[in-house]
């Protein structure tokens, strides 16, 4: 590595490591973050959701290697994903985050809950049938990639009702052990 170079990697560093341990003005005297903090926190994980979900559907297109006659079905079924992310994500950034002065009563959480769940299945009556098409156009290998590596509209996981993936390769219940 030449001399400038390293130079130029070191001071970069240096002023990082500077930025990170400057104090704070916009923080209140208690330590905790204002509002405008806490609203651009928020904001970025909005939309950090959102380019995950992109990444995610990105690594699957790559990892079924598609074939022209599979990429319709594909096309499809990403239009609807990506589509609902993005709506999902221009939601969340909408939404005014948590006031910090008190929890949610249970009536603000129960109509969180209630809103995110029609939500949802609006998503699945869209994807369903477009999932199904693709599905059907796949071979067993491609069958299993999908399975395994998409886990409904929060990837892998699924925590919010799971998806392809949930019950293993034959998508029957109990078939991942």
């Amino acid at each position: 590595m030449s001399k400038s170079l390293l130079l130029v990697s070191a001071l970069a560093l240096g002023l990082g490591t500077l930025a990170q341990a400057a104090p704070r003005d916009d923080h209140r005297a208690d330590g905790m973050p204002t509002d405008t903090e806490r609203a651009a926190w928020h904001q970025e994980r909005c939309a950090d959701r959102y380019a995950h979900r992109v990444g995610e559907i990105a690594y699957l297109e790559t990892r079924l290697a598609l074939t022209g006659a599979q990429r319709g079905a594909f096309d499809n079924w990403k239009r609807i994903v990506l589509s609902n992310a993005k709506s999902g994500s221009d939601a969340c950034g909408a939404d005014r985050p948590h006031d910090m002065n008190g929890p949610p009563s249970i009536v603000d959480r129960e109509r969180h809950m209630e809103a995110m769940m029609k939500t949802r299945i609006e998503f699945l009556d869209a994807e369903l049938p477009a999932l199904t098409a693709l599905y059907q156009t796949l071979t067993p290998e491609q069958k299993m990639a999908l399975d395994h590596g998409h886990g409904g509209p929060h990837g892998r996981h699924g925590h919010e009702g799971g998806g392809p993936g949930r019950h293993g390769p034959d998508g029957g219940p109990g078939a991942d052990g």
